[in-house]
């Protein structure tokens, strides 16, 4: 809980990026709302690579600390951050080539709506390297057990964001009415903030970052190792968009207005569920550290209460959106279409999010183990198996409540299934780690401890 609480409040700026965007864009009007809420597939798609390369990064040089190689811990976090600048750039080039056929032809974006999803993509794949790369000089931080600083730099940048979205989108002031540009404008330069205080950060106070020029061997060694767990981890968290894709074209199918009411719903879901997000974060560098040191018994601690912090929040989540379902809608739109499909949407997904919790934590718990194939795995099961066959059928029996009740009904099975592997995983790890060879008197003190 102490690592997880400043962390709720970075990770909520950080998610605010997105919910304050889709709040003000709302205001412009549907079209604008059902075009923004086209681009969350792809947008959670750039973000999830930059979350791969930050997941393995975390792991591997929490383990390096729990082994007490500092050295290794400096190298790594900088051949990270050279990594996660090269690929986000690569991507980005990708995305501003191919913007007609993600849009268009994978998500089903109606012609007239392009010039709007260009107005804020365009913005959005020229910055987005200034949010990945302090995304995961952030994570590495977190390894180190600070999670206070990380967490305070998003808050700075989310209140930035939040400030700067109605000056440039609606014109306020001396500035001029930019629409949708302005949205992803006030975002570009929040994450400046967030790349110049991170680096800051990582190069004066930790001395976390060497700017030498790093030689060839080294730089591979350490990529190699950072992708051993992040290829499958960006694998895993690309499955996420991927899924996220085909539900946003199922949704298209009933129209531009109920895309807007599934984006709202998504948006507020990712706020709903911060409480998760943050205890998963905490817990990587928990167990990443605790495994390194061979403090097995710890692990298995932190797996049991991570399981039943999930299970409460989720239900005491699903009951307050019940209860307030329509009233939080309409902050988003007024139109009452909209409303009344988004509170739909609050009224029958939360009830899964206990169970879909622990679908979130395990894969977390697989990859601080360095067991990334089993987090794939349960990945492609969530989606291919359980969420997209569910909605797909639910849509085709009952519209577009039969697949709100599809994605519900696949986020309670992959919850049972993923808790089901923790347990194997877990059962492996004892019974294949060597304990520490510390003598008892003189044992590892449990790791993140102050």
């Amino acid at each position: 809980m102490r690592l997880s609480g400043p962390t709720v409040f970075g990770l909520t700026a950080m998610l605010l990026f997105q919910v304050v965007n889709t709040f003000f864009v709302g205001m412009l009007g549907a079209e604008e709302l059902a075009a923004i809420s086209f681009t969350f597939p792809v947008t959670f798609a750039v973000m999830s690579i930059g979350m791969g390369i930050g997941l393995a990064t975390t792991a591997v040089i929490a383990q390096a600390i729990g082994q007490g190689d500092t050295s290794r811990v400096k190298q790594l976090t900088t051949h990270a951050l050279l990594l996660s600048g090269i690929v986000t750039t690569v991507v980005a080039g990708f995305g501003i080539w191919a913007e007609n056929l993600l849009f268009m032809g994978l998500l089903g974006a109606p012609v007239r709506m392009m010039p709007l999803i260009r107005e804020y993509m365009t913005v959005y794949f020229a910055s987005v390297a200034f949010l990945v790369i302090p995304m995961v000089g952030n994570i590495a931080l977190r390894a180190t057990g600070d999670t206070k600083t990380p967490s305070v730099i998003m808050i700075v940048a989310g209140v930035a964001n939040a400030v700067l979205d109605p000056l440039l989108i609606f014109g306020w002031g001396p500035f001029p009415r930019l629409g949708l540009y302005g949205a992803a404008s006030a975002s570009g330069i929040a994450w400046v903030v967030t790349f110049v205080w991170a680096i800051y950060v990582l190069h004066v106070r930790e001395r976390m970052i060497d700017w030498t020029r790093p030689k060839w061997r080294e730089l591979r060694d350490s990529w190699r190792i950072i992708l051993a767990i992040g290829l499958p981890a960006v694998g895993a968290n690309l499955l996420i968009p991927i899924g996220q894709m085909f539900l946003t074209r199922m949704v298209s199918a009933f129209g531009p207005l109920s895309v807007a009411a599934f984006g709202v719903g998504t948006r507020i879901e990712s706020l709903a569920m911060i409480g998760v997000l943050a205890m998963s974060t905490a817990l990587n560098p928990l167990v990443a550290q605790n495994f390194g040191a061979r403090q097995l018994a710890r692990v298995n601690e932190a797996l049991g209460v991570a399981i039943k912090f999930c299970l409460v929040l989720g239900v005491g989540t699903a009951l307050t959106l019940f209860l307030l379902a329509l009233p939080v809608a309409r902050l988003f739109s007024d139109s009452d279409e909209v409303a009344q499909s988004a509170s739909l949407y609050l009224k029958t997904v939360p009830w899964s999010y206990g169970l879909y919790g622990i679908g979130m934590t395990i894969p977390t718990l697989l990859n601080a183990l360095s067991r990334a194939n089993r987090s794939v795995i349960l990945t492609i099961l969530r989606l291919f198996v359980c969420v997209l066959p569910c909605s797909y059928l639910g849509a085709q029996w009952f519209g577009f409540y039969g697949l709100l009740l599809g994605l519900t009904a696949g986020n309670l099975l992959i919850g049972l299934i993923s808790w089901a592997v923790a347990r194997r995983t877990i059962q492996d790890v004892n019974r294949t780690t060597p304990p520490s060879l510390a003598p008892a008197a003189a044992a590892v003190p449990p790791a993140l401890d102050p």
